[in-house]
């Protein structure tokens, strides 16, 4: 398996805080997504694929020849989440990604039957927050080593018929939080719009 595209060399972390946490002034946070898209792990370039800022902020996720991202439409109370994880053998984050499946028709049934037989992914999440300039907009889950389902629940009853679905790392599999996805522009400044592009540019459409 390539390794991800570190930005800083891991040999010389620094461990010390740099920097404060500021308020921002006229922002307040929200919760909930608009959007989600889900990668399968094996399709990234991961060599390719390049991180910054301590490996917080994803600029470029390149996709092997002919993959695609694959959208989750749906209630917006789908989630990622995060949990920081110490270990005898060094301490990283449980990364979590649930979404609600809202018509389970054949299409729908087949994904996650491909999930509960061992495929990996990555999600996009759109989030309602975009920070102050959008530029926190996007997240993304798992992308260090997967996300394997974890739960799928469904119960005609309940919950007006839908079903959710969790995904997963492994405890403690990825080196930080949820990142940031924020693609650079051709003149390598971060972009809302050159992210926005390439999510368009490599979205799976259905045939007609």
């Amino acid at each position: 398996m390539s390794a991800l595209k570190y930005k800083n060399n891991m040999a010389t972390c620094n461990d010390k805080l740099a920097k404060g946490f500021l308020k921002k002034c006229g922002y307040k946070p929200k919760a909930g997504h608009s959007g989600k898209y889900y990668i399968n792990f094996d399709d990234i370039d991961r060599a390719a694929t390049q991180l910054a800022n301590k490996n917080t902020k994803v600029t470029a996720i390149v996709l092997k020849t002919s993959a695609k991202i694959y959208p989750a439409e749906g209630a917006k109370l789908s989630k990622q989440l995060h949990t920081f994880v110490e270990s005898d053998f060094g301490d990283g984050y449980t990364h979590t990604d649930e979404f609600i499946v809202l018509y389970r028709g054949d299409i729908e049934k087949e994904n996650v039957q491909s999930l509960a037989e061992g495929t990996r992914v990555v999600t996009i999440s759109k989030k309602l927050d975009g920070g102050l300039n959008g530029e926190i907009t996007y997240e993304v889950a798992g992308l260090e080593s997967g996300m394997k389902l974890k739960a799928d629940t469904y119960d005609s009853s309940a919950n007006s018929g839908t079903a959710t679905i969790q995904v997963a790392t492994d405890e403690g599999a990825e080196a930080t939080g949820l990142k940031t996805f924020l693609m650079n522009d051709e003149d390598d400044e971060a972009s809302l719009s050159a992210t926005e592009t390439w999510i368009t540019t490599n979205l799976w459409t259905p045939t007609p």
